[in-house]
């Protein structure tokens, strides 16, 4: 929300290799209508197809304006902030679901696993 409080700013951010369509470009501007939002920002690690370029061009000339950031300005962004990827995620906070599957960084494969603390509950009869 901006500093007065008039307008909303929707998110979403995919980590994607290949590039983003229209389909998903079209699907998030259409998940802003429920919210009553009017601007949103589709970021990817990846790219934009130009078909999908042209439809946030298209939808931005209405009453809402969907700003598309790909992984080359996502970078040039965090450069020019200062800010810098952490590539291993902090202590005690378990992987996602993708970094234990293989599907990007996690943590030290040799790295003793604790079991769980959490025992099970009772099934209620």
């Amino acid at each position: 929300q901006d500093p007065l409080g008039l307008d909303r700013i929707y998110v979403q951010a995919k980590r994607w290799t290949k590039p983003v369509g229209e389909p998903e470009v079209r699907t998030f501007s259409g998940s802003l209508d429920p919210h009553g939002a009017t601007r949103g920002v589709l970021i990817t690690t990846s790219s934009f197809t130009r078909t999908a370029r042209r439809t946030a061009e298209t939808i931005s000339t209405g009453n809402k304006h969907i700003r598309l950031v790909d992984g080359q300005e996502l970078t040039h962004l965090m450069t020019s902030l200062n800010m810098t990827p952490n590539p291993r995620p902090p202590p005690n906070i378990p992987p996602l679901l993708g970094e234990r599957a293989g599907a990007c960084p996690g943590p030290d494969p040799g790295a003793k696993i604790q079991p769980s603390t959490n025992s099970p509950r009772p099934h209620p009869t």
